[in-house]
Order: structure tokens, then C-alpha cells, then sequence
């Protein structure tokens, strides 16, 4: 729906049906994302649903650079293939200024922005194509210990005193896929931890205390402001039963403090837990190209149908003038190949005449 202009009366009544909240999943399992978008022209709505999927992947996956990927980048070029719907809002999403109380300047229209409605199937079709390891479901949750010292005066974030200092780090985890979880602060917790015991980085006192929460991972920090405004941080964390990791941060700002250690505890969470996707079965798919006129051009094809994700042989069916007829098999079958080949460069689709009898994909060598 999302991969051509809408009718105006259609944009309308799309708007009015709702989606799923920003950054959660809608019916079925699809993802849904909140972008910013700078208009309703084609090229910013093109611009935010590649946004859109490229937050989902990283939300999926866990790893903060996997759009950095080659294959990752021609799947974001078409990324209207993965849209089932969206719409624009005027309404400013979930933040950390939200948070903590802040509200739109007077006279000023919340900026405007794009809910998308990402096609489930797909995505994991195409994660499972490109072999891209993610997280386990339900995704592993984060639980963090942190202490703040301000001017001497040392606080623990807790789930239901700090929403303000714990924002940066829950929107963090959420841009990773995770969920981010804060001691509850309770009487229960207090007789087991005391702000002392995470402050100097007693691991055994705060995993008696992290049991009741279940956690995946365990986040231990200690931030002091220094007399030049800087913040100092001192991290670890710990991952099931794994050797803990260490490390020391200095940042301008506390909420950068904040969010970046959860980011590096991520990091190390992604590494550890994250899994490749259940293999998609193979299935065969009968390929007629158009166009194949020369050795060089039939080399071409073969180099670039056998480099595709998830295609693990092929062969040469048979071989007619200049139509060349193989015999591919592909992880996902048809679908997952047909959406491999919609970020080739060299092979697009002959859309203007029916597939011969027996064939699946009908493509044209481009000159």
C-alpha cells in the first residue's frame, strides 16, 4: 500500500485506522515503527519507510551496524516491499523530554511523523535470507543496577522514582529490541541490595537481588559528576552465567552516559544470545531470463542468480535463442527469491506477459 501515491480519500481512511503503538507490533506479529518524516511528497515518504525497516532490523537483530551491510542496504532501496500500511500523525512520539513532563512550545504543531506497519512474514524472510542472526523470542530482557552521584548525593534508579534519568536508557534498549527493566526499589530489594553494594560493585549481593526479576543480562553502573562537568562512568555487565565485562565512559551529558552504556551492554548481549533464524526450507524455483545473448551475458546470469542470499545451487535447464531456463533452488522458495532479485541490479521482472507453463519467475537481463 505504502509503494505508491494513495488517492486522497484512501490516505484519509487509512489515517483512521488505527495501528499498533510506536515501536510495537501489530496484528499477527507485524513490526510497527514511528519515523519522522519532513512531508507527505513521495521522497520523504520513501525516505522514512526505509527508516522504518532499517530501525526494524535493528530491532530484530539487536546489532546497531547491520545496515551497514551490503545486502542490508539493497533490501532498504526497496524497503515499500516490506509496508503494509502507513500513516502520518501529528503526534509527537514517546521520548525522554515526554518523560519527564515536557510539552510542545505554544502555537507550535507537533512535528509530523510516520507509522509503519511492517510486513512480519517478510522481514523474517528476509532476515533469514541474508543469514542474519536475532534475538531469541521473547527478546532476553536487560536489568540495570545504576547509581548517580550528584554533589555527593548517591541514588539508585529505581522503576518508579528515576522515569526521568532512566528514559534515555529504556529508549536505548528499545531502538535494540530489548526491554529494559530497573529494580523495583521495594522493600524486597532493600533487604537484600543497598545503594552501597551497587556503588562498589558487589556482584553477589545484586544477583541475590536480580534473581526475582529473571533477567538475561545484569547491568551494573556507578556515575559521578566531576567538578568540570563531566560525567564518569564505570560499567558491567553480565550476561547469564558468563564472564563479566568491564569498561570506564566520560560524557558531557548524563543522559549520553546513560544510553550509551546500555548501548555497549547490548552489544555484548547481541553477541551471546542472538541466534541465526530458523532455516526457511528449500524449495525449487524454475527462473526463464530473457535477453541472454552472449557467453559473457550467460555468465553474467549464473554469477548473479548463484551470489543471491539463500540460493544454494542451480542449474541450466535449458537454453532457447536468447531465453535461458533454471532450475534454482532457494531457501524460501519463490517469495524469498523473488524479494533476493528485487535489489539485483542486473535481473528485473517481465511484468507485461504472463510466466511460460511451468515457469515461477519470469525475469529480463538488463542491458
Amino acid at each position: 500500500m505504502g509503494a505508491r501515491r494513495l488517492p486522497a480519500w484512501l490516505a484519509i481512511l487509512l489515517a483512521l485506522v488505527p495501528l499498533a503503538a510506536a515501536g510495537g507490533t501489530g496484528a499477527g506479529g507485524d513490526p510497527v515503527v514511528r519515523v519522522p518524516v519532513a512531508g507527505t511528497g513521495a521522497a520523504a515518504r520513501d525516505a522514512a519507510l526505509r527508516q522504518a525497516l532499517a530501525m526494524a532490523l535493528v530491532r530484530r537483530t539487536g546489532d546497531r551496524t547491520v545496515t551497514e551491510r551490503e545486502a542490508v542496504r539493497a533490501a532498504l532501496a526497496r524497503a515499500a516491499a516490506y509496508v503494509r500500511a502507513y500513516r502520518y500523525l501529528r503526534e509527537p512520539p514517546p521520548s525522554a523530554g515526554e518523560a519527564a513532563g515536557a510539552t510542545e512550545p505554544a502555537g507550535e504543531a507537533p512535528p509530523l511523523a510516520l507509522e509503519v506497519r511492517l510486513d512480519g512474514e517478510a522481514l523474517e524472510r528476509l532476515v533469514a535470507g541474508l543469514g542474519l542472526a536475532v534475538w531469541p523470542r521473547p527478546a532476553p530482557a536487560l536489568l540495570a543496577w545504576v547509581v548517580v552521584d550528584e554533589g555527593g548525593r548517591r541514588t539508585l534508579l529505581t522503576d518508579a522514582a528515576s522515569a526521568r534519568l532512566a528514559a534515555p536508557m529504556r529508549e536505548a534498549a528499545a531502538a535494540r529490541g530489548i526491554p529494559l527493566l530497573l529494580p523495583l526499589g521495594d522493600v524486597e530489594d532493600l533487604a537484600r541490595v543497598e545503594v552501597a553494594d551497587v556503588w562498589g560493585g558487589f556482584w553477589d549481593r545484586v544477583l541475590a537481588a536480580s534473581a526475582r526479576y529473571a533477567p538475561a543480562a545484569v547491568l551494573l553502573g556507578r556515575v559521578r559528576a566531576t567538578r568540570g562537568g563531566v560525567w564518569q562512568g564505570r560499567w558491567t555487565v553480565r550476561v547469564g552465567e558468563g564472564a563479566p565485562v568491564a569498561w570506564e565512559a566520560e560524557t558531557p551529558e548524563l543522559d549520553a552516559q546513560l544510553a550509551a552504556a546500555v548501548d555497549t551492554a547490548v552489544d555484548v548481549m547481541a553477541a551471546r544470545l542472538t541466534r541465526p533464524p530458523a532455516a526457511l526450507p528449500e524449495g525449487a524455483v524454475m527462473v526463464l531470463v530473457e535477453g541472454v545473448a552472449s557467453l559473457e551475458a550467460y555468465a553474467r546470469v549464473l554469477e548473479a542468480l548463484g551470489r543471491l542470499p539463500g540460493v544454494t545451487s542451480l542449474q541450466v535447464a535449458a537454453a532457447e535463442g536468447t531465453r535461458l531456463r533454471l532450475q534454482v533452488q532457494a531457501r524460501g522458495g519463490r517469495p524469498a527469491l523473488a524479494e533476493a532479485l528485487a535489489g539485483a541490479d542486473l535481473l528485473e521482472p517481465v511484468a507485461e506477459a504472463p510466466p511460460a507453463a511451468g515457469v515461477d519467475l519470469h525475469l529480463r537481463l538488463r542491458p
